[in-house]
């Protein structure tokens, strides 16, 4: 399988689950009686969009394995690594600003 287009899939794939989501959420958020249930959804929305860059790489990463690409794949687990790296500074090390 080519990278290009397994990118492709799951980045567009991410938009489309977040993007339907986000637009339930937002119908149920004005109806009268699906308050605590848009909340729920509108934050699963969020996480789906933020979650989708991190599986593009574990795909990217996996389809470089397939297609025995090392040096590839060994890039592209830098980059996963950096990117969990950055994640878990940014709750340790969270400032809340007034």
């Amino acid at each position: 399988m080519k990278v290009e287009k397994a990118a492709y899939t799951v980045l567009t794939m991410g938009l489309i689950v977040s993007v339907s989501l986000l637009a339930t959420g937002l119908a149920l958020r004005f109806t009268t009686y699906g308050e605590p249930l848009a909340q729920a959804i509108l934050f699963i929305a969020a996480i789906a969009l933020i979650l989708t860059p991190l599986v593009t790489i574990v795909t990217i990463f996996a389809v470089f394995i397939s297609n025995r690409e090392i040096r590839n794949a060994i890039v592209a687990l830098i980059v996963l690594m950096l990117m969990l790296l950055s994640a878990m500074l940014g709750v340790i090390f969270r400032i809340k600003i007034r």
